[in-house]
């Protein structure tokens, strides 16, 4: 499971790390003190549909207010808080999902002035004892498109964010940047599909028409003609580094997966820079067009569209092999079913001893001709790692005689003048060591 690490950065106020400002006075007392009942204290937590229990929302902000007196303080990474102002009477109580790393927007609605604010939740109006306030965030699975259903993925994008960075640094691979903008829209051309723009961060800040449509709002949707003009033209999309497609009934570790995704290529990013990313950014949304808003084959193509399918290639399948890795990290043999290829992947199924996530992973094939992606080798990091060899089990799979590197040295050699996969394998090889077997892996995947 992950392991426990100082946090990284300075993306929880009230407990920053070195060279991080010090607590703002917003920021509770130590565990240690007698609990006042008229200051507000508790824990907030979301429901874990794979665990089948509530889990804490981490580093979140909770907001205590009553007319003009308010105190703002910050959850633990055990979901509790504790207020420093005393409220004698009644007391309004919010979370607001943000801390100094990361803030969550939303965009379910024609109300577009919300976007502008990082989602809320009032969880009640308390008084009385103030020292045992608890929330839990649930799903709302027969109607995923609900307010309820998009605050349980704020509060679990808000602890991806921790968790990612966790392992990350477990892995010794790159975190995410300093600070990240998420847009949880339910009204996505692909639903719970998600994007990672960087349009915060890099520079220009350019944002196609159709990368909005396909990502943020379908034009389809009747009625929305001034939100459509408004995104085109709203600072707020061009300062969006990601996005997230909530309207869909996943599990925990299916939404987790996703974000970690989109998360992976943040950090990827963070290590490539504004132009790696502008030509990447530019590359799918020239296959959206290509293909169409609802073709098959959008938003990555086909493979033959030379240096942008070689992004593509490398972005995606290194985001997709670090997704899967981080779910089962988190998650192991409480992973749910799987699909991918036409095939459904189940915790011991094929392969004995793996998650679903994993088996996604080692079962990958190349040569699957039904699968329009299939060019996107996702399979091939997780074959330089195990120990075991594909092809003896499923003539369909790629020859795997390759074991024993990491996810470090993959992402040590995700250089921003490495664009394609060949390039990565090259620099890869370079880096490690030449491997005749690591040159026959990646020519199975037809590389």
């Amino acid at each position: 499971m992950i392991p426990t690490l100082p946090a990284p950065g300075c993306d929880d106020p009230c407990n920053p790390g070195p060279g991080c400002p010090l607590p703002p006075p917003e920021c509770g007392g130590g565990s240690g003190e007698t609990l006042d009942k008229k200051k507000p204290a508790g824990k907030i937590t979301v429901w874990d549909s794979n665990l089948g229990m509530e889990v804490p929302v981490k580093r979140t902000r909770v907001v205590a207010r009553r007319w003009f007196k308010i105190d703002v303080v910050y959850t633990n990474d055990q979901g509790e808080f504790k207020c420093n102002k005393r409220f004698v009477n009644k007391v309004n109580i919010l979370v607001k999902f943000l801390n100094n790393n990361i803030t969550i927007h939303g965009l379910r609605t024609p109300r577009l002035w919300q976007m502008w604010f990082p989602i809320k939740k009032g969880i009640g109006i308390y008084s009385g004892n103030l020292s045992n306030i608890s929330y839990r965030f649930n799903q709302n699975t027969l109607e995923p498109h609900s307010r309820t259903n998009r605050n349980w993925w704020a509060a679990q994008t808000m602890n991806s964010q921790v968790e990612f960075n966790e392992m990350a640094a477990a892995n010794n691979i790159g975190g995410l940047p300093s600070f990240l903008r998420i847009l949880l829209t339910g009204w996505a051309n692909a639903r719970g599909a998600g994007s990672a723009p960087m349009n915060g961060h890099r520079n220009p800040q350019i944002v196609p028409p159709l990368w909005i449509n396909y990502f943020v709002l379908n034009p389809a949707h009747t009625g929305f003609a001034s939100t459509l003009n408004w995104l085109y033209n709203g600072i707020l999309i061009r300062k969006t580094d990601m996005t997230i497609g909530y309207d869909k009934n996943l599990q925990s570790d299916q939404v987790k997966s996703l974000i970690y995704h989109e998360m992976a290529h943040a950090a990827h990013y963070n290590k490539v820079g504004d132009n790696w990313w502008n030509e990447l950014v530019n590359a799918e949304t020239y296959e959206i067009t290509r293909f169409g808003l609802n073709g098959a084959q959008s938003p990555y193509g086909i493979g033959d569209d030379g240096e942008m399918s070689g992004r593509i290639a490398l972005a995606e399948s290194w985001a997709e092999h670090i997704g899967r890795v981080m779910t089962d990290t988190k998650y192991g043999t409480t992973s749910s079913a799987q699909y991918n290829q036409g095939e459904f992947y189940e915790n011991n199924s094929p392969v004995i001893g793996l998650s679903s996530h994993l088996n996604l992973l080692e079962d990958f094939s190349p040569n699957r001709v039904s699968d329009p992606f299939r060019w996107i080798p996702y399979g091939v990091y997780y074959d330089l790692m195990d120990s075991r060899n594909d092809y003896n089990f499923n003539a369909i799979l790629p020859i795997d005689n390759v074991s024993g590197y990491s996810s470090q040295k993959c992402f040590n050699a995700l250089d921003n003048d490495v664009k394609t996969i060949p390039e990565f394998k090259t620099r890869f090889l370079s880096e490690s060591g030449f491997n005749q077997a690591v040159v026959d892996l990646f020519f199975e995947y037809h590389y």
